[in-house]
């Protein structure tokens, strides 16, 4: 066995930044816990949330609008059906000779043109209900959620900040895995095995506690100057009595 000290790091960071501009209106969970350093975050719950009441006037706007649309699809059916009529009629007029072939074509060019209208209101119709679905999207972006399991390890910005898609709003990293990482000297890498190789973690910041865990990756390439390889060990987290996690990313092991 040979003894080795190391970093212990998360085995990965996000950090989370909205998807749209806009104020920053709350920084807090729903139930109005303050969003800080040490928050317990679970995946997919709301942590922040963007003003968005211009967004929400924006999706009336576009329900109004599809609402628009149909009537005028409504009324555009109306006026076609009454064309088509008419025109029916007047090339059966036509045929018994009772009215004129300019009369005819001219109902032939009204129904020509309920068709066409028919068809603009339809498409008014789709590009309205398309907003809709883009403007509801965007108002969905306006609350921003956790992305995983985790604990916030950094704040970067108050309530009543600007932000946008480029601001960092917090970071999040999960506690319940951590990742040890050691330069291991390379007369030994031989004896390593990813998958099988158990070592036994030891840390101030936990006496007298002993944490298990396997090898699961070892670097590909070998420093030229120390002449070792980084091994990635992966340890499972424990809590002492008070809930508080005993292995934090940042310590040494």
């Amino acid at each position: 066995a040979i003894k080795l000290t190391g970093a212990l790091e998360a085995i990965r960071t996000v950090d989370v930044m909205p998807k749209i501009a806009g104020r920053l209106e709350t920084l807090s969970l729903e139930d109005g816990t303050p969003v800080l350093e040490g928050l317990a975050v679970t995946n997919r719950q709301v942590i922040a949330v963007i003003d968005h009441r211009d967004i929400r006037a924006q999706l009336a706007q576009a329900k109004a609008a599809v609402e628009t649309a149909r009537t005028a699809i409504d009324t555009a059916k109306v006026v076609l059906k009454d064309r088509d009529r008419e025109r029916t009629r007047m090339e059966k007029l036509f045929d018994e000779g009772s009215t004129t072939e300019q009369q005819r074509d001219l109902a032939r060019t009204a129904y020509e043109q309920s068709v066409t209208g028919l068809a603009q209101t339809e498409a008014q119709l789709v590009q309205a209900q398309a907003a809709v679905e883009v403007i509801g999207v965007n108002l969905t972006e306006a609350f921003i959620h956790a992305p995983m399991d985790g604990v916030v390890s950094a704040k970067y910005v108050d309530p009543g900040a600007m932000v946008n898609a480029t601001t960092r709003i917090v970071q999040v990293i999960p506690m319940e895995e951590l990742k040890f990482l050691i330069a291991i000297p390379g007369p030994y890498l031989h004896l390593l095995t990813a998958g099988k190789t158990a070592v036994s973690v030891y840390s101030d910041a936990a006496p007298g506690r002993t944490f298990m865990g396997l090898i699961a990756r070892i670097y590909p390439a070998v420093d030229p100057v120390t002449r070792t390889a980084t091994v990635e060990v992966r340890l499972k987290n424990e809590r002492n009595g008070a809930g508080e996690w005993l292995l934090r990313p940042g310590l040494y092991a």
